[in-house]
Order: C-alpha cells, then structure tokens, then sequence
C-alpha cells in the first residue's frame, strides 16, 4: 500500500513534544484555561515557570488567562487561527465517524503504518529512522501515533465513500474534499469570537470548547507569534507599573489617540486604499472590539504618555540640543537616491565572476547613457544585482547623511557631491563591501522644521524608554523548554 502522509499528519509535525497537564488540572481541559506543559510546575530551576504561569521576565509573570485573553482577540479570528480551529473540529469528527462506523485501527496496524512511514524516511534521507525525524520536528511519539491513526481513519472511511478499491491511492485532495461534505452535511459551525458560550465550533452535536481550542492554539501557532504576544503583555505590565498614578480615563484617553493616530497612518498608505484600518487589522485576526485592549496599541499609547510627563516641550529641545548630529544625521536634510548596484569581490569566483575593477569598468561605461533620473531608472531595472531595488528601477528614496539603510561610504559619497545646475549628480563608482554602487543623486530635501523634528525625537525617547524596561532576551515562555 503506498504510503500517504495526509493534512493530520503534517500538522502533527508541529506540535511541540512537551507532555500536558493531567485532565482537571488548574488550566488543563475542565480547568478553565487549557492545557499546560508539565515541566512548569519545577522549582528545582531557578527560571523555570511556575504552575500556571505562560511566561516571565524577572519578577513580572503572565498567567495563560492573560495570554489566552490576547490569542483569541489577536490570533483566532486570523488565518492560521481559523485553521487551528479546523483541524481541531475535523479531529473530533473524524473520531465521530470512526465510532459510527466502527472502525478500530489496531496496535498492529498502527505498528505497520509507522514502519512503512519510516522506511519512506530513511529512504528519502530526512533522517536516520522514525524517532530521529520526530525529536527533530520536536513530535512526542504519543502525538504522531494518535494523529497517524487519524489519517488512517479518514483514509479508510474516504476510501468507503468514494468507492475507491483498496490499493488504488486516495490523494490528500480527495480525503479533503469527502470531509467537508460531510462537515457540510452536518451543518459544521465556526462562528467568530467572542464565544459568550464557551463554544468555538460545532457539527452537530459536536462541540470544540474554547478551552480546548486555547490549548491547540498554543501549541500549533508559530512560536514567534506566541514569543511575541507574550513579551508585548509583559512589557504592558511593566511600562504600567512605572506609572501607578496614572487613572484608567488618562490612559484611555491616550489608547484613542494612539488609534487615531495609527487610522491617519493607515489613510496615508496606498497599499491600503479603499479599505479601513478596522478592515485590515480584522483580515490579520484583529478584531475591532479588542483594538482598544491591543497590547501593541495600550504600550505605544503608554509610551507616549511617559515622554509627555517626563519630557514635555522643553526637554524635547534639550534632548535635540545634545544630540543634535544624530537627530539631524537620521532625520535632517536627505536626498532623493537610486542605485545601480554590481557583486564584485576581490578575487572572481563560480558565484561571483568579477572583481572589484572590472565592475568599476562596467559601471562607468554606463555613465555615458545617463542624461536624467529616467535613464538612471531604466539602466537599474536592466542592470542592478540588488533585487529589491530592480523593480523600483534603483530607487531607494530620501536618504539621509546617517541612513541605515546604506553603508556610510555611500551616504558619505551622496552629500559630497557637487549638484549640476539642475540639482542632479551621477555619484560614483563607489566601492562597498560586497560590490560596486553607481548612485544617482536626485533633488535635495531640507531638513524639517521643529515640529516635525519634535516628533522624530519624540519617537525615539519612546523607543528608548521601552528598550529600557524590557528587553526579549529577558523574557521566558512556555515555548522555552529547561
């Protein structure tokens, strides 16, 4: 029987090894909070977590009711959320079916399959036997089993209802198509949050509850997502903690204004016209009603209001007397730049066949058929090696005399060269570390006035002040086995 690893299967392969918390247990299953790793109730490690705790950074702790709160107004209503939630609802109906039909998928036939899959394993090199691929995917066996006798069943009950003969392959395709029929027939229910009921989906008299579905959630969303989450929540905690003065209409004051001021952003943006901030931020799982509860949106808004109370107009200016070259080196007077950009290396190899002179030759054989930003452009788009810039046709934007984006060689080389009459300048060949850069040096943008100015410093003394009180390194997560 040819061996066909289906969806189940492959969603199997991410779900962390971490054994969980047994049935009734504070956050397990009946517990009002899903499921946890058992390692977080150690002590003997000093930074491991305690029994309800989903993460850490020195002495401010997450629970997993905090963390669940933001997953579902965060991350359910998204894509992969919806997905979860799917998977979960096909699982429990797949077992439904099993029973209806009674289908029992022995030890043995279970042993049989797994040796057929690890032979497919070794035999296509992924690793050396079946426990090496799982320990590397980070699979408890337990999991694999349980999931690979799910593929089974709805191959085999697949396989019934198509009338496919046994031998002949049933695609994933195929199995997909005959479970939503059925998830259809059965009037399949998946609502969007919140789920005043406690139910996240229904077929039938199948229900998946919410706590069921946080547990899979946390287990199956990308761990940067969850890593994410929980350092902005704790960060919220600390920033919070450093003004315990400050009253609940203050800071919703100031939430509003953070999202007045992220809509006016939003309106700016062409990427998104036609279509509101509310939209968008719901098509990436981010529901309305929870946008003024967003922890990205309460810490700006609370960063905002610590520079105010510390700072104020005045210590604005003074920050910007004092350190007046960077402000105007990251912020001051740019230039409207394209590049034309050649790999070049000291010594030519297989990847990169010339050096650093013949890309020279190459570039300033091109200056000849540069009259205007056009030509400039049209050369970019045929000869640049900088692939994000090709189909921009070299452009870069304004760039300034401390850009990041550039090495300061080129910066460097922008502000130094002597403008033609009409503001224009063909600026180089200029070596980098990687390769030979031809700059076209566009029209010249003043350096922008105080108000505009204010508010550069103001966004860097807000980034400043929450580098200051947490940084990612410092925070711990379930995700994070001792």
């Amino acid at each position: 029987m040819p061996i066909h690893l289906t969806c189940w299967l492959l969603v199997a392969c991410l779900v962390p090894a971490g054994p969980l918390a047994p049935q009734g247990q504070p956050g397990g299953p009946g517990g009002g909070g899903g499921a946890q790793p058992a390692a977080q109730g150690r002590t003997s490690d000093p930074e491991a977590l305690a029994q309800g705790e989903a993460a850490r950074a020195q002495e401010t702790s997450l629970s997993f009711a905090e963390l669940n709160e933001v997953l579902i107004s965060r991350r359910a209503g998204g894509a992969k959320g919806r997905e979860i939630l799917k998977h979960l609802l096909d699982t429990k109906l797949l077992g439904r079916l099993a029973e209806e039909s009674r289908l029992v998928i022995s030890p043995a036939q279970l042993d049989l399959r797994t040796k057929e899959l690890e032979k497919s394993i070794v035999a296509e090199g992924a690793a050396a036997s079946l426990a090496e691929y799982l320990a590397q995917s980070g699979v408890a066996p337990d999991v694999f089993r349980e999931h690979l006798r799910l593929a089974m069943i709805q191959e085999i009950l697949a396989r019934r209802a198509l009338g496919t003969p046994e031998g002949e392959e049933v695609n994933a395709e195929k199995q997909e198509m005959w479970l939503s029929q059925v998830l259809e027939s059965r009037g399949a229910q998946m609502p969007p949050p919140p789920w005043a009921d406690g139910v996240a989906a229904r077929c039938g008299d199948l229900e998946v509850r919410v706590s069921d579905y946080l547990e899979y959630m946390r287990l199956l969303l990308p761990a940067d997502d969850v890593r994410e989450d929980c350092f902005q929540l704790l960060l919220q905690k600390r920033v919070r903690a450093r003004m315990p003065d400050l009253a609940p209409e203050a800071l919703a004051k100031a939430v509003e204004a953070e999202l007045a001021r992220r809509r006016k952003e939003h309106e700016l943006d062409p990427r998104y016209r036609g279509l509101s901030y509310e939209q968008v931020m719901g098509a990436q799982g981010l529901q309305a009603p929870y946008l003024k509860q967003d922890p990205a949106v309460v810490i700006a808004a609370l960063a905002t209001l610590w520079v105010d109370r510390t700072q104020g107009p005045e210590g604005l200016r003074a920050t910007y007397a004092k350190e007046r070259e960077h402000f105007d080196g990251r912020y001051g007077e740019a230039v409207d730049t394209r590049m034309i950009f050649l790999r070049a290396a000291e010594l030519p190899n297989q990847l990169i066949p010339r050096d650093f002179a013949a890309a020279e030759r190459e570039l300033d054989g091109l200056k000849s058929g540069i009259k205007t930003a056009d030509d400039f452009g049209r050369l970019a788009r045929q000869r640049t090696e900088e692939n994000s810039t090709r189909e921009k046709e070299g452009r870069i934007g304004f760039v300034t005399r401390q850009d990041e984006r550039l090495p300061p060689i080129l910066c460097e080389a922008l502000f130094q060269a002597k403008p033609a009459a009409d503001g224009t300048a063909l600026v180089g060949p200029v070596r980098v570390q990687d390769g030979v850069c031809l700059l076209w040096a566009g029209v010249r943008r003043p350096a922008p006035g105080w108000e505009e100015m204010a508010g550069h410093v103001h966004r860097e003394l807000r980034k400043r002040f929450l580098e200051g009180v947490l940084t990612k390194d410092l925070v711990r997560t379930y995700l994070d086995r001792p």
